[in-house]
């Protein structure tokens, strides 16, 4: 049985347990998914989803008027992880567990696909947190400009100067890398 929004909340603030779990099922992957983007980390991502679950069923007679669930779920957790990440300075000490490259070139040898892949990766980790999200969700996620404003709760112009950002940083720190590996291959 598939609850909306509305029904959910109502079912949380008459203090119903089914209306978590269904709640539950609607947004774990979403939360787990978005914390990831941020910490990087499966485990962490995960504790955080299950805080964020643990905090609206204890606050559940105090919940606010919520006109998108999803929205105020969404900030919930990027605050969830940004904390996470202040309190561990962790933001780049997990590799991501996803690579970023599509293998199609003809014109790589494997080695330096998986060379890419590697410094790709370790770049992205380099990027500021609120950076990498609004750049995950756009790029690895598919999801417009305006989409990642409205699931961020923020301005579009915001989306487009923080994917700017990431693309600039990106660039600088993969040209430099290249430089540094293609130089040992000619020594």
């Amino acid at each position: 049985m598939h609850l909306t929004d509305s029904e959910i909340l109502e079912q949380l603030k008459n203090s119903n347990s089914q209306g978590l779990e269904h709640l539950f099922r609607k947004y774990y992957s979403f939360l787990t998914r978005t914390a990831f983007y941020l910490t990087g980390n499966k485990q962490i991502s995960e504790d955080l989803a299950q805080e964020v679950f643990v905090k609206i069923w204890d606050h559940k007679n105090k919940l606010p008027i919520i006109n998108n669930l999803k929205s105020y779920l969404s900030v919930i957790i990027r605050n969830s992880a940004l904390d996470y990440l202040d309190k561990h300075n962790s933001g780049t000490s997990h590799l991501k567990q996803y690579m970023y490259f599509d293998n199609r070139s003809d014109e790589l040898t494997p080695q330096q696909i998986i060379e890419l892949k590697k410094q790709l990766n370790l770049a992205l980790l380099k990027l500021p947190p609120k950076c990498r999200l609004v750049f995950s969700l756009n790029r690895l996620e598919g999801l417009s400009n305006q989409e990642i404003a409205d699931y961020l709760n923020i301005s579009k112009r915001t989306v487009e100067t923080q994917i700017s950002k990431a693309l600039k940083l990106l660039r600088v720190e993969l040209a430099n890398a290249w430089k540094q590996y293609f130089a040992g291959l000619l020594l």
